[in-house]
Formats: C-alpha cells, sequence, structure tokens
C-alpha cells in the first residue's frame, strides 16, 4: 500500500555481531559474564607493569633533563641511570605479551562456516 510503512531489515545489527576468532579468549561465547569482570585479553599485571614503566621512564627522563639544565651533573647522570630499570621493565613486559598473543596483528577472519567451535 502506498500510505503504509513497512521497517527496512537492521542491517547495522546484522554488520555488528561479533566475529569468532582463532584466540578463545576474544570469543565473546566464551567469556564468562561477571559483574565488574574486566572483558579484556591484556592481564591486570601487563598493564600495571606498563603503567609503572611508562611514569619512571617519563619522570627519570624530565629529572635528568631538569638536573643536567641546573648544572647537577652527578644527580643528571643519576636520574640518566635511573631510566634503563624501567625500560628493560617495558621490554620485558611487551615480549611477555607478545609471546602470549596479547599483542601483534589480528588473526585472520572467518567466514560463518569455517569459524572454529
Amino acid at each position: 500500500h502506498p500510505g503504509s510503512f513497512e521497517e527496512p531489515p537492521d542491517r547495522f545489527a546484522e554488520s555488528c555481531r561479533p566475529v569468532p576468532r582463532h584466540c578463545p579468549s576474544l570469543d565473546p561465547s566464551l567469556v564468562r559474564r561477571q559483574h565488574g569482570a574486566m572483558n579484556s585479553p591484556v592481564t591486570p599485571y601487563v598493564l600495571a607493569g606498563r603503567i609503572l614503566s611508562i611514569l619512571g621512564m617519563s619522570l627519570s627522563a624530565a629529572l635528568a633533563i631538569l638536573f643536567f639544565v641546573g648544572g647537577f651533573w652527578w644527580w643528571g647522570l643519576g636520574a640518566t641511570a635511573a631510566f634503563a630499570p624501567f625500560f628493560f621493565l617495558i621490554w620485558a613486559v611487551e615480549r611477555y605479551s607478545t609471546a602470549h598473543g596479547l599483542v601483534g596483528p589480528p588473526d585472520p577472519l572467518y567466514e560463518d562456516d569455517e569459524a572454529p567451535g
């Protein structure tokens, strides 16, 4: 009928459905839904290591610059040396993350009939 209104198909909802991947921790159907649970493949320890290392590197670099500009050469060298442990912490955290599949290129997408599980 010319006066009737027909609801169009909801193509947006169809395009937003989750796509299964290789990694079981990323499959939404396998994730337990808990109140307050973090729905992320990154562990809290990796996240804390990243935050601590970035804060430590930025603070030690800023202090080193200020000490060198102020003429406190020994303090500047000490602050420069304090940069190293935080740099190696972020290096170790990122190697751990890469080794356990928490970072890197995404897995190839599947067609519905090829999806695992």
